[in-house]
C-alpha cells in the first residue's frame, strides 16, 4: 500500500457515541467460501491467515436503471404537465449516463482487516483516501433505525463514518467475529474459508511461543484439532466461570510447557531400550496434564521420570517439569508406573 500513516482517533464523549469494545462474545457468524449477493450489489470476502478483505461490488447496471426510473417519476410528478416527454427523458438519461460512467471507474469498496499487521483499512468520506488505522484505535458503533441496524466505522473526524454491515440482527456477532479474527494470538475463527490456513497459522503461533491473547473473550476460542488444543494448553488455557450468574472466561497462563524431544534423542532411547518410547504430544493426544505430588512427604515431584507400562506392551517415558506437571495416560490404558529419579536423557 506504499507509505501509510496511522491515525489515532480521539473519542469525544460530547458526541454521545458509544463505541464497541474489543471483545469476543459470540460465534453465530462464519465466513465461508460462497459469495453473498443482494439485490443491487455483491458482497464477497477474500480470507486467509493474514488478511480478511470484505469487498462490496456495486451492480452498476441495476443502480443506473433505478436512478433513471426514479428521476423520470420525480420529474413527471413535479413538472410532468410542463416539460413534455423529451423534457422528462433527457435529464433522466443524462443523470443515468453520468452515474454509469462514475460507477464504471469507481473502485471496489474494500474493507481490509489485516490480522498480520493489526490494522484496518476502510473507504474514506466520498472520494477521499482510504482510512488506515490500528485496529486498537478503531471507533466502531452500532446504530438502530427502526428494524434495521448499521455497524459503522467512524472516520477520524468522528462526524463521518463508513457503514460496513446493515442487517436486522446479529451485528454484535459480526463485530465479535472481526475482533476474534484480528486477535492473531488466537486461532482463526469459524468458517470454511479459513480451513486451508489453520495449520500454517497454528505453526506461526507455536513458533512465537503461543503469546497471550490480545483482546478479551467471554467464549472459548478452540484450536482446530485436539492435538493442537493440548499443545496450546501448555502455554495458556481458557476456563469458563460464572460471576453473579454471568458467564466469563478466565485465561490461565502456563509457564513451563512440554517441549517435544528431538529425533536424535528418540533414536537413542529406542536403541537403548527397544520397548521404550518417549512421550509425544502429537501421538498421545488423549493424555491429561496433571501435577505430581509425593504423598509421603507432600512435596512436588519435579524433574522426575515416570515409566508407564502400557497394556500394548510398550513403556512410555515421561518427565515432569520443575513445577511437577506431567502428562498422564487415560485410566485403564496402563498396568504399572515406575519412577526413576535420574535418566540419561536430555530434551
Amino acid at each position: 500500500m506504499g507509505n501509510k500513516c496511522l491515525v489515532k482517533i480521539e473519542k469525544h464523549k460530547r458526541l454521545g457515541i458509544r463505541f464497541l469494545r474489543l471483545e469476543i462474545n459470540d460465534t453465530k457468524v462464519e465466513i465461508n467460501q460462497a459469495d453473498v449477493t443482494s439485490s443491487n450489489k455483491t458482497i464477497y470476502y477474500h480470507a486467509d491467515e493474514k488478511q480478511l478483505v470484505k469487498i462490496e461490488d456495486l451492480d452498476r447496471w441495476f443502480s443506473s436503471w433505478m436512478l433513471f426510473v426514479f428521476t423520470l417519476f420525480f420529474l413527471y410528478f413535479c413538472w410532468g404537465d410542463k416539460m413534455g416527454l423529451l423534457g422528462l427523458v433527457l435529464p433522466s438519461a443524462i443523470l443515468t449516463i453520468l452515474l454509469l460512467v462514475w460507477a464504471i471507474f469507481k473502485p471496489e469498496q474494500r474493507i481490509i482487516f489485516n490480522r498480520d499487521e493489526g490494522t484496518i483499512t476502510y473507504p474514506g468520506f466520498l472520494w477521499s483516501k482510504p482510512i488506515y488505522i490500528r485496529f486498537d484505535d478503531v471507533a466502531a458503533n452500532i446504530s438502530n433505525s427502526g428494524k434495521v441496524s448499521v455497524l459503522k466505522l467512524y472516520h477520524p473526524s468522528l462526524f463521518t463514518y463508513r457503514s460496513i454491515i446493515t442487517a436486522t440482527s446479529n451485528l454484535v456477532s459480526q463485530w465479535s467475529y472481526f475482533v476474534w479474527y484480528m486477535d492473531k494470538n488466537r486461532p482463526l475463527p469459524p468458517g470454511d474459508a479459513f480451513d486451508p490456513y489453520r495449520d500454517a497459522d497454528f505453526e506461526r503461533r507455536r513458533a512465537e511461543g503461543f503469546p497471550m491473547p490480545k483482546y478479551i473473550s467471554i467464549i472459548e476460542t478452540p484450536e482446530a484439532t485436539k492435538r493442537q488444543q493440548l499443545e496450546r494448553n501448555q502455554y495458556w488455557e481458557e476456563k469458563s466461570r460464572y460471576d453473579s450468574g454471568k458467564r466469563t472466561l478466565e485465561i490461565i497462563k502456563k509457564h513451563h510447557p512440554h517441549k517435544p524431544y528431538s529425533d536424535e534423542v528418540k533414536k537413542n532411547v529406542k536403541h537403548l531400550e527397544p520397548n521404550v518410547e518417549l512421550f509425544d504430544i502429537d501421538i498421545h493426544t488423549d493424555w491429561e496434564r496433571i501435577r505430581c505430588i509425593d504423598e509421603d512427604n507432600k512435596t512436588i515431584m519435579t524433574n522426575t521420570f515416570f515409566r508407564f507400562h502400557m497394556n500394548t506392551g510398550l513403556t512410555i517415558l515421561v518427565k515432569s517439569d520443575f513445577e511437577g506437571y506431567i502428562y498422564h495416560p487415560p485410566k485403564g490404558s496402563y498396568s504399572k508406573i515406575e519412577i526413576s529419579e535420574k535418566e540419561n536423557i536430555e530434551n
